[in-house]
């Protein structure tokens, strides 16, 4: 599972950066514009969201199994926190295509975006969306596993929060 999970999070970017760059696929201005405005809204909500999971796990209730509560909790909080450095490298690198666009854009010329850019900005992009994706789900089984710790005992079902990656 752990090889599956590497291919598909650092190994699907890599092939659709390829793929972009191999089919000259360079972006715009406006293009890069977007993705910088996008990034940068993401980290403060990412930020946002590791405010909720710290709550989470502030939070002292006896009811809920401590080791499966906790293991699911660093996860989150190592999912989120991937997610504010990868979209953070978003922004930094889109700042540079910026940069990179404005000093040709100057001379007269439209340009796109060389190759290294293109292929940072769609890898880092698709790394970010399939990590986004990983967050929701593990979001969703923290809070299947807060709401049912809050039913009371008699009619909680017994479920752990790996049961719920079925």
């Amino acid at each position: 599972r752990q090889a599956s999970d590497i291919a598909l999070f650092f190994g699907v970017p890599a092939v659709l950066a390829a793929v972009s760059v191999i089919f000259h696929s360079n972006l715009k201005a406006d293009v890069v514009n977007g993705i910088l405005t996008a990034a940068s809204i993401f980290v403060g909500l990412l930020l946002s969201l590791l405010m909720l999971v710290l709550s989470f796990a502030q939070r002292k209730q006896e009811e809920v199994p401590s080791s499966a509560r906790r293991d699911l909790l660093k996860e989150v909080h190592a999912n989120i926190s991937f997610s504010v450095l990868v979209s953070l490298a978003i922004v930094v690198i889109a700042l540079l295509a910026l940069a990179f666009l404005k000093a040709f854009e100057n001379e007269g010329q439209t340009r796109s975006t060389p190759p290294v850019f293109t292929f940072l900005l769609v890898y880092l992009g698709t790394n970010f969306v399939l990590t986004i994706l990983m967050v929701l789900k593990r979001m969703h089984n923290l809070m299947v596993v807060e709401l049912d710790s809050s039913r009371p005992c008699s009619s909680r079902t017994e479920r752990t929060p790996y049961s719920l990656t079925r």
